[in-house]
């Protein structure tokens, strides 16, 4: 089993604040609320929080998987749905991405591993009939001990299509 990794997520803009991860608030053993998985891990709520009473716990047992979690609700559990149909309502394009972080380093195979995530800014395109990346930040995490605690990670926000807004955010954990 790989490391078991608790994150805490917010978006910061120039005036902006939202915070990401009221589904980790849930309380309960299952995924967050308004999270989905690929069918190469594993999520769940977890009480040991670096803010608020909960984080989510993700992790997989495989060394090629893209992603394990997105949030948004999507019907299929593979990495392309959760691109295209994932996603939280977003109009604004963020400076960044903050949130926290912490590895599990007990679990075996966990002193060598690490995590990446990705955001994406969508815009439906109503003329192409496809959906548009506004935007994009992507950034690997490296491997952390519990002794560190939760630590700080920031992904900076790129505009690919300066100008427009975006319509929803895509979080790739």
């Amino acid at each position: 089993i790989c490391p078991l990794i608790y994150f805490f997520i917010s978006l910061t803009t120039f005036s902006q604040s939202t915070i990401m991860n009221a589904g980790f608030e849930s309380g309960t053993d299952y995924i967050p609320n308004d999270w989905s998985l690929d069918n190469a891990g594993s999520a769940r709520t977890s009480d040991y929080a670096s803010s608020g009473s909960y984080s989510m716990s993700v992790w997989n047992w495989y060394w090629y998987a893209e992603g394990m979690t997105v949030n948004g609700e999507v019907d299929q559990g593979n990495m392309y749905s959760l691109l295209k149909y994932g996603g939280t309502p977003f109009v604004h394009v963020p400076e960044s991405i903050e949130g926290m972080y912490l590895y599990d380093t007990t679990e075996t195979y966990s002193d060598n591993d690490s995590a990446v995530v990705e955001i994406f800014l969508k815009k439906y395109n109503t003329a192409t009939g496809a959906t548009d990346t506004v935007a994009y930040g992507r950034n690997h995490l490296p491997g952390t001990s519990m002794n560190q605690g939760f630590v700080p990670f920031e992904v900076p926000i790129e505009s690919m299509m300066p100008g427009v807004s975006p319509d929803s955010i895509v979080i790739v954990l």
